[in-house]
């Protein structure tokens, strides 16, 4: 992954621990990636971390579909991710 890239790494991570931080290194740089491209075309993005627990609670669920269809409103493309650290 992005992680792996921006840490140089040749192999991937076996431990939950590095996976996870190795993970949290490469989120900046998809960040920017995403930002570099769409910015080309005059858009702006926003990252949006999710993890399993937001699909099963209907709260949190609520509140994912609420700030998607704020981004979209103020014209931002949100950029959806798993949240690698919990």
């Amino acid at each position: 992954g992005m992680g792996c890239i921006k840490l140089g790494l040749t192999s991937r991570p076996t431990s939950v621990q590095t996976k996870q931080a190795v993970a949290a290194a490469g989120q900046s740089h998809l960040l920017r990636l995403y930002e570099d491209l769409f910015g080309a075309l005059k858009m702006q993005v926003a990252q949006l971390l999710i993890n399993q627990s937001d699909f099963l609670d209907k709260d949190h669920w609520q509140s994912v579909q609420s700030t998607i269809h704020e981004c979209l409103k103020l014209g931002v493309v949100p950029i959806i991710n798993e949240n690698d650290s919990t």
